[in-house]
């Protein structure tokens, strides 16, 4: 976490230098009580009062600037921590990217990075300020206090410390496996709401049944881990009122047998919180830490295996992709491509039966699937070893629209021109809307325009007609085919194959599909 540190390392000397001056405000304010009752309130009545008053007023400033200080750089501590993070989600491999739900990543960027500031940078900075504040004012106090009073009420402190080791571990236990269950809890919840079209009188009660199920787990744990932490605090705050029992034992001693004044006396047992809060603070940090501590070392894992981005030579042209010896398998399914070849300019429709692997041949050729036998090149460069970006675009099925307009979705936040000339949904879609504002229909032409707007050389579509009426299929139809792209597309719709150059058909056989290009018939018999 260092590199972190040393980028928020000034905001938090300035924060530092500025609460040792609120300690020896407070400090100086003790100085002032002992005065102004060890009959002070006789000759120095409103020089003290003056005089203590400005402290507060030094006192309450410069806690405001501090606490100020610790919204600055812990906002930028996290927004460090934010930008790391999410650079190193979108460097992984697709296959390593899919492994996880999106909501994974999600709960990660937003939650856990919050509790690594919270839990983690925050205590470690109140351990300081509370070692600061011993410090000061042991120094000051002894001016009038006996050091060895200080010194015992500083050790008995000190003694309360063992108590974060007993509970610490367990403590980081149960809150671990407590947010384990709530993110559990919350992917189940979604599942269950996902199927909400099976809801009906029949199936209601044993919908609450499940989620009544899953809130009970996830109560059960949080119960556990609530009782571990009430336990280490009632610990920590016994502790503490038995350091306060001995001070007052150690003070009643002294002014019996008249070695301290009653000033000192009540200047004593008002800053015993001095000594003890601490510590207690202290005691609690520790626990912070060692609950984040978990969170904090995957942060760092992930974002340290994903530091460096994978540069991949570009690839220098798109004319040709060839695919051969195609063997892909997951589970039990397998497909195989003995040979495809996919030429600059032409049209490639992929036809087959509902799961015989034609969104599976595209990812191949999209480069989200990896782990195969055989080779997929452009122009000769394996694909799996060149970055492919300016040459390919993949318009999945059910493709992502962002929250936000159609500028944003179709230039993709500008990462390209907008090039409306080149564009035909322009006046079927309400430009002004944000996606919850479009119709399923007006979704899909964004999407279209988004892919199109991309002019790659080779074009994947994936269902891309799914949602629109005939008419605007036949006129999409009629937009690509004219296009100088290559356009490899899947359809389920009753296509005429004589549109296309090339016919691409998967047939599966068992838990095995095959590849295959056929040259479709044209109306005068040609092929």
């Amino acid at each position: 976490m260092k590199r972190y540190y040393r980028k928020i390392k000034y905001f938090i000397l300035l924060d530092i230098i500025l609460y040792g001056v609120s300690v020896l405000s407070t400090a100086y304010m003790s100085i002032l009580l002992i005065r102004f009752i060890d009959r002070g309130y006789q000759s120095e009545f409103m020089k003290i009062i003056f005089l203590y008053a400005f402290a507060i007023g030094i006192h309450l400033l410069t806690a405001y600037l501090c606490n100020l200080l610790q919204w600055v750089y812990g906002n930028r501590f996290r927004l460090l921590l934010s930008e790391d993070y999410f650079t190193s989600v979108i460097q992984q491999q697709p296959t390593d990217f899919y492994s996880k739900p999106a909501q994974y990543y999600t709960e990660f960027h937003t939650q856990d990075l919050k509790a690594i500031e919270a839990d983690y940078l925050m205590p470690m900075l109140s351990i300081l300020k509370c070692i600061m504040t011993l410090l000061i004012n042991f120094f000051v106090l002894k001016i009038y206090i006996q050091e060895w009073i200080l010194l015992v009420v500083m050790f008995l402190a000190l003694v309360s410390l063992l108590i974060p080791k007993i509970t610490a571990k367990s403590l980081a236990k149960r809150r671990d496996q407590a947010i384990e269950q709530m993110k559990k809890f919350q992917l189940y919840n979604q599942d269950l709401l996902r199927g909400y079209n099976w809801i009906n009188n029949r199936t209601k009660a044993a919908f609450q049944k499940e989620n009544r199920k899953q809130i009970d787990e996830q109560l059960e744990k949080d119960f556990r881990y609530g009782k571990c932490k009430s336990a280490a605090l009632v610990m920590n705050a016994g502790a503490n009122m038995m350091i306060i029992l001995v001070a007052i034992i150690l003070v009643g001693i002294e002014l019996k047998n008249g070695r301290m004044s009653f000033g000192v006396a009540s200047s004593l047992m008002m800053n015993i919180a001095t000594f003890v809060d601490p510590f207690a603070e202290i005691t609690y940090c520790i626990n912070a830490l060692h609950t984040a501590s978990t969170l904090k070392d995957r942060f760092l894992h992930f974002v340290n295996n994903h530091q460096t981005p994978l540069i991949k030579q570009k690839a220098t042209s798109g004319n040709q992709i060839t695919m051969e010896h195609i063997d892909y398998q997951i589970g039990t399914y397998q497909l195989k491509i003995e040979e495809l070849i996919f030429e600059k300019g032409k049209k490639y429709l992929i036809v087959g039966e509902n799961g015989a692997g034609k969104s599976t041949l595209l990812n191949l050729l999209g480069s989200q699937l990896l782990d195969y036998e055989g080779s997929v090149k452009i122009d000769g460069m394996d694909i799996r070893a060149v970055d492919c970006t300016d040459w390919i675009a993949y318009l999945r099925q059910s493709d992502h629209l962002f929250l936000s307009d159609y500028e944003n979705n179709v230039t993709l936040f500008d990462s390209y021109p907008l090039q409306v000339n080149k564009l035909i949904s322009n006046d079927k879609i309400r430009r002004n809307k944000n996606r919850e504002g479009l119709s399923g229909g007006e979704q899909k032409f964004v999407l279209l325009d988004r892919i199109f707007n991309m002019d790659r050389a080779f074009i994947l579509l994936d269902e891309p007609f799914a949602e629109l009426s005939e008419e605007a299929k036949q006129e999409y139809y009629a937009y690509f085919m004219q296009k100088p792209n290559t356009i490899i597309m899947i359809s389920h719709d009753q296509v005429d194959h004589s549109l296309f150059d090339v016919v691409v058909k998967v047939k599966k056989e068992n838990n095995c599909a095959y590849a295959y290009a056929t040259h479709p018939f044209h109306q005068d018999g040609t092929v």
